[in-house]
């Protein structure tokens, strides 16, 4: 996966900007505030981004997002089992104070 570090004025990068991947022009480096402008590919302007999160490929990005995934689906299938005894010890807990309130009643 081939992040780029520091590009070329005027190449062409891929991006992340609010969740979405999008292709974007890199315009200069901004040395006063320690950061990047980035433009439009097919559009006029640019903005200013702090952190620059760029790759050659969409692919890049979307196997990053992939890796991403499969590992918080492997967190939350380990969690399943804690999950499920947390679940069951619970209603053991609701029933046998129900069972005692009963019999308490009934006494």
């Amino acid at each position: 996966m081939p992040r780029i570090n520091q590009p070329e004025p005027g190449q062409v990068i891929w991006t992340v900007v609010n969740g979405q991947i999008c292709q974007r022009v890199y315009v200069r480096a901004d040395d006063a505030y320690n950061g990047h402008v980035l433009g439009f590919p097919n559009a006029e302007g640019s903005y200013f981004e702090p952190h620059l999160y760029a790759y050659e490929r969409e692919s890049d990005i979307l196997g990053i997002q992939l890796e991403s995934a499969r590992q918080q689906a492997e967190e939350a299938v380990a969690r399943v089992p804690r999950a499920e005894l947390a679940y069951r010890n619970a209603l053991r807990d609701e029933r046998d104070a129900a069972y005692a309130a009963a019999a308490a009643q009934a006494a």
